[in-house]
C-alpha cells in the first residue's frame, strides 16, 4: 500500500508540475524568461521519473517472482512426466521385446 500511495502522489506531483509549467508558458511569452519557472519543471520531471522509477521496480520484481514460480512449476511437473516415464517404461520394454521375438519368429 506504500507503494501505491507513492506512486499516486509523485502522479499528482507530476500533473499539478506539468499543469504549473503550462500556465507559466502561457503567462510568459518570451522564451528568454522561461528560467522563471524552471522550478516547477524541476518538480514536475523529479516526480514523473521517480514514478516512473517506482513503477518499473515494483513490475521487475513481480515479474521475476512470477518467473521463479513458473519455473518451480515446471521443475514440479517435469518430475511428474519422468515419474510416469519410469512407470511406463517397463511395460514399453516388454512389449518392444516380444514384437521382435515375434517378428523374428514370423520371418524366419
Amino acid at each position: 500500500m506504500l507503494v501505491v500511495s507513492a506512486v499516486v502522489l509523485l502522479s499528482v506531483a507530476g500533473f499539478l508540475g506539468s499543469v504549473g509549467a503550462t500556465i507559466g508558458v502561457r503567462m510568459v511569452p518570451v522564451f528568454v524568461q522561461f528560467q522563471r519557472f524552471e522550478v516547477i519543471v524541476i518538480v514536475w520531471l523529479a516526480c514523473a521519473a521517480c514514478a516512473d522509477i517506482i513503477i518499473t521496480t515494483v513490475l521487475v520484481l513481480h515479474l521475476v517472482s512470477a518467473v521463479f514460480d513458473l519455473l518451480l512449476l515446471c521443475d514440479k511437473t517435469y518430475d511428474f512426466y519422468r515419474g510416469i516415464k519410469r512407470v511406463d517404461f517397463l511395460p514399453q520394454t516388454m512389449s518392444s521385446i516380444v514384437s521382435l521375438h515375434v517378428s523374428h519368429l514370423a520371418c524366419g
